[in-house]
């Protein structure tokens, strides 16, 4: 979910509309890729640099109406050249559109809901629940449960190609052969495993640590249960946590983001803010240094 998203399921069209414009004032409308963008991203940038030795320039930021309008970008039929064009103007008009412009075009749209979901992991939790006694066992669990999620999202020709590359890193050659895309899979899940494994890779793959990492926190925590809004909330915090300086979230996220286990605030260097005076607070530290 987008920050773009969360405010066009705001219901009153005044304060909708306000919001987005503030948005405007603060931000300049930049925002965050689409989540998927940035895990393959990060998947991409650290099998770059553990391959081939050097790591790509990771572009993460974009402008929020790109972000928010991407599903019906790609859907245009770019395959004729024909087609570029209107491509090209559409790109171009989402580009320079403002979020306040955006939203009000767009008007109220009811939030995804994800209380279905939500149940489900609860009881999922809560079922495995006597199984859990040791806390790296369960972030082991976790890690793995994000390493296949990326290796299922990554691209068939690149993931081939990332295999058979690692042979070097000591994958068997006849797994870097394999036609099976079975045993691609295993092989990426494998790597990805081990590089969370350690601190240097789990700040070279922030998202992707981060949703585990947070996972791991609440279901060790056998008396918490996730919140409808909570799986919206960690995918924002997975993305932004290691490029922004502050976080301002709601207390139990600050909670969770701060257990002893995974201090992810330390792990990533980064202020984590819950009330309207401690942002105040760190904003005027920041105007008093320049």
């Amino acid at each position: 979910m987008t920050t773009i998203s969360e405010v066009v399921s705001q219901a009153d069209a005044a304060t909708r509309l306000a919001t987005a414009e503030l948005l405007d004032e603060l931000s300049l409308g930049i925002g965050f890729c689409a989540p998927d963008e940035q895990l393959l991203a990060e998947v991409d940038s650290e099998m770059r640099r553990r391959v081939d030795g050097y790591e790509p320039r990771r572009v993460i930021w974009t402008k929020g109406c790109m972000t928010f309008m991407r599903p019906s970008l790609l859907e245009l039929d770019v395959s004729l050249p024909e087609g570029l064009p209107a491509f090209e103007r559409a790109f171009d008009e989402v580009w320079n559109t403002p979020v306040s412009r955006l939203i009000e075009a767009t008007g109220h749209l009811p939030g995804i809901d994800v209380s279905d979901a939500i149940e489900r992991l609860n009881a999922g939790n809560w079922a495995h629940v006597d199984e859990i006694s040791r806390f790296d066992r369960l972030l082991g669990v976790e890690c793995r449960a994000v390493a296949e999620l990326a290796a299922n999202v990554t691209h068939a020709r690149v993931r081939r190609h990332v295999v058979r590359q690692l042979i070097t890193s000591g994958i068997p050659e006849i797994v870097a052969e394999s036609p099976d895309e079975r045993v691609e899979k295993a092989a990426i899940v494998a790597w990805l495993v081990e590089a969370l494994q350690t601190d240097e890779g789990r700040r070279r793959l922030p998202a992707l640590y981060t949703h585990a990492a947070l996972h791991a926190q609440i279901r060790w925590m056998r008396n918490q249960r996730l919140r409808d809004n909570d799986l919206p909330d960690h995918h924002q915090v997975a993305q932004a946590i290691a490029h922004c300086d502050a976080l301002l979230v709601d207390r139990a996220t600050r909670n969770t983001l701060r257990a002893a286990q995974i201090r992810l605030d330390q792990l990533y260097g980064v202020s984590v803010l819950v009330t309207p005076v401690e942002l105040s607070g760190y904003l005027t530290a920041i105007a008093s240094d320049n």
